[in-house]
């Protein structure tokens, strides 16, 4: 479906879908992405970036904004249908048993956290996973390609930010073997605990964002404060040049 106003492609889903979907067997690359306010506004800024997601398999609403904007034409889009990638990712190690293993690629946090986020899961019934820091150089991306080619996982987790993940993942696309890239931007140094996640209901409300502003406001106020008016200066650019 097409969001209202800010014109972005997405593919309403809930968790439980997108472990069904992660859990299919794939016989090439696909790409499992999402969208939310921030993106919205790289998306209308860089041709780059939005032909990252004209490739993209599966595109999930990550953000309340979002979800209200899809129903602004009448939908009714229900609330589980707004999913970051912490909550898919709790429900997808949740399935994970010796009956149903899966191979995980961690890339991105620090070196620290993208350990920590690998000891434990682990430490999980089941599940293989390798790590590589998202601290990588340009000239490294040849060998992190290699050794996530090499571990032959189910699932390559890219969480490396916007827009880097997804310019990572464009640039590679046409080297990696075949599996199901799903980029997760912080969510590596949420699940590791580096950064503090906010309770489930905050995001049910719509106000996940102000959770994670009070906690880095230097580095999000731009994100939160600015892109919106500048992404309303892009569309309204847009509608009126066409």
């Amino acid at each position: 479906m097409i969001i209202p106003l800010i014109q972005l492609k997405v593919t309403p889903m809930d968790s439980n879908e997108v472990v069904r979907y992660i859990r299919t067997p794939t016989t090439a690359t696909r790409i499992l992405a999402n969208h939310n306010m921030h993106s919205a506004f790289l998306y209308h800024d860089s041709e780059k970036f939005r032909k990252f997601y004209e490739i993209a398999e599966k595109v999930l609403i990550d953000g309340m904004p979002l979800l209200w904007l899809a129903n602004l034409r009448g939908r009714r889009l229900p609330l589980n249908n707004r999913i970051g990638s912490t909550d898919w990712i709790h429900d997808l190690l949740a399935t994970t048993s010796l009956k149903c293993p899966i191979r995980i690629f961690i890339l991105g946090g620090s070196p620290t956290t993208s350990k920590s986020v690998g000891i434990k899961f682990q430490n999980i019934l089941g599940l293989t996973v390798q790590t590589f820091h998202g601290y990588f150089q340009s000239e490294e991306a040849d060998l992190v390609v290699r050794e996530i080619n090499d571990f032959k996982p189910d699932l390559l987790l890219v969480g490396l930010g916007m827009p880097k993940q997804e310019f990572f993942v464009l640039d590679n696309l046409d080297k990696f073997n075949n599996f199901t890239i799903a980029t997760v931007g912080g969510a590596i140094d949420y699940l590791a605990g580096a950064n503090k996640l906010a309770p489930r209901f905050i995001g049910t409300l719509g106000f996940e964002w102000l959770w994670r502003f009070v906690f880095e406001p230097r580095r999000l106020f731009s994100r939160y404060f600015i892109e919106p008016i500048l992404l309303l200066r892009l569309i309204v650019k847009s509608r009126l040049t066409k």
